[in-house]
């Protein structure tokens, strides 16, 4: 499914197909650099943006990236927030490196179980990210909610340049 999201109405959907506005916001350049530093060249991203133009990891998945085996994949998601849990539980279960940006959801069963329990870094982002707006490009000014680089099944050397990178924007708590 490539096409180029034309949104309408409030909550604003793609009137192609269905998706929420918010849901396909992109993720910023500088960000972008800070997670090509800690896994070096992305193998995977699952979470990857329709549109070709966006895409940066050698294999993007666009659709069902839930069904796609990281294993010996350098991976990256930033996940449709109305679909966070499923997406953190995948990340989990992987059995490769995962870096993954995600909303702030502390209270919740899926952080709890598969982030607070599992993960080897997490880094709280200073102030909200301005995700870029998918049809202008612009920064998006509506995120309502704080974000987190969390990293799973890392190697050391990738552990310690999360250290480095994210200690500049964020709180490491672990």
């Amino acid at each position: 499914m490539s096409h180029k999201h034309h949104f309408v109405g409030q909550p604003s959907k793609c009137i192609e197909c269905g998706v929420l506005r918010s849901d396909c916001w992109r993720t910023p350049l500088d960000h972008l650099e800070r997670v090509f530093r800690v896994l070096g060249d992305v193998d995977l991203d699952v979470c990857a943006d329709i549109n070709p133009d966006h895409h940066f990891a050698a294999r993007n998945v666009t659709e069902n990236g839930l069904e796609v085996d990281p294993r010996g994949a350098r991976t990256f998601m930033n996940p449709l927030y109305s679909q966070a849990p499923r997406w953190v539980e995948w990340a989990w279960d992987a059995k490769a490196p995962v870096l993954g940006l995600l909303h702030v959801a502390t209270a919740s069963t899926y952080w709890h179980r598969c982030v607070w329990g599992a993960v080897q870094r997490i880094c709280f982002v200073h102030r909200r990210i301005q995700f870029l707006d998918p049809e202008t490009g612009e920064p998006a000014k509506q995120n309502r909610y704080d974000s987190a680089y969390v990293l799973w099944n890392a190697t050391p050397e990738q552990r310690k340049e999360f250290d480095t990178e994210y200690r500049k924007i964020g709180w490491l708590p672990k």
